[in-house]
Order: structure tokens, then C-alpha cells, then sequence
């Protein structure tokens, strides 16, 4: 579902789009090909580079509740390996409780942020939410980006458990 659309010429920006997941079945990790990054880490991949950093945020530190609020989001910058130039920026947030015996991702406050530098790139966001588990949740983001000369898919797992411990699973 799309929330938002913006567009800026003027700072080169082509697109800017917000999506939230739509209720569904999780990818399972363990299937997924590719190169799993690393916060703050930088990978090349044919002509572009993909930087990615994350970061998890409490957002009810100081609460005597046993339920925890977080966020965890992922930023990846693609860009041109010869001009630097950047092509997308994706911001993806995951938002989840949870208190000991049970987990759950918070669908309505999970967003995947897209923007798009250039006219002849494009992309398609397949973006799910998994409830089914109390114990083990997870918020799955597959995001396929075509570029003039080739596509690049990223997929994004976040598996949150119920004693809060947490599983990040990105590829390229």
C-alpha cells in the first residue's frame, strides 16, 4: 500500500515513496542466496556499490513495564561505483513489542521508505508481516531494483522473540 508519494526535481530527487507491509508469510532466511551484510558495511556488486548501516532504538527505556517498545531500521545507500553517483536510498523501520512471553511486530508502525535518483531505474517491494508466531514474529522486506544494465534484489528479515533477543538477516 502506498501512503505517500513526493517528487523533487529540484534536488534530483525522481521518486520518494512510503510503503507498510501488508499481513502475510515470512521468507525463511535460511533459503536466502547472497551476500549477508553487516552494519556499516560497504559491498560492491557489478557497477554499484551498496552501503548499509542499522541501528535499534528502545523507545520506553526508562519504563517500569515489562513490555518493550523498539525500533530497528535499516539504511541502504546504492550508488554508481565509477561516479559515486547514488541511484536509491532505502530506510526500512521495523517496530516491535515485547514482554517476556510474547512478541509482535506492529504492522501499522513498520514503514519502508524508497527513493529513486534517476528516471531509468525502477523497482517493485513485496512487504509482509508475520503475527502468526506469538513467540517469534518477523517483518520480511524483498525489494528488487532495476538498473540500466542489470537488477539487484535486497531482502530484509527482522525476527523478533519473545524473551528479546533479535535476529536482523539482510542479503543482497
Amino acid at each position: 500500500m502506498i501512503d505517500s508519494v513526493n517528487i523533487y526535481a529540484a534536488e534530483n530527487i525522481v521518486e520518494s515513496r512510503d510503503y507498510t507491509p501488508i499481513e502475510g508469510t515470512s521468507i525463511d532466511p535460511s533459503i536466502m542466496m547472497g551476500t549477508e551484510l553487516q552494519n556499516g558495511e560497504k559491498i560492491i556488486v557489478g557497477d554499484y556499490t551498496i552501503e548499509y548501516s542499522e541501528n535499534t532504538v528502545c523507545l520506553n527505556p526508562h519504563s517500569r513495564a515489562t513490555t518493550k517498545d523498539y525500533n530497528h531500521t535499516s539504511h541502504y545507500k546504492i550508488t554508481n561505483n565509477g561516479t559515486e553517483q547514488e541511484w536509491y536510498k532505502i530506510v526500512q523501520t521495523t517496530n516491535y513489542t515485547y514482554d517476556g512471553k510474547t512478541a509482535r511486530i506492529n504492522k501499522d508502525r513498520c514503514n519502508l521508505n524508497v527513493t529513486k535518483y534517476y528516471t531509468d531505474g525502477s523497482y517493485t517491494v513485496n512487504q509482509t508481516v508475520d503475527n502468526s508466531s506469538s513467540t517469534d514474529p518477523t517483518h520480511t522486506v524483498k525489494l528488487t531494483m532495476q538498473f540500466p544494465s542489470r537488477s539487484l534484489t535486497i531482502k530484509d528479515v527482522v525476527t523478533v522473540h519473545a524473551d528479546g533477543t533479535h535476529n536482523y538477516t539482510h542479503y543482497e
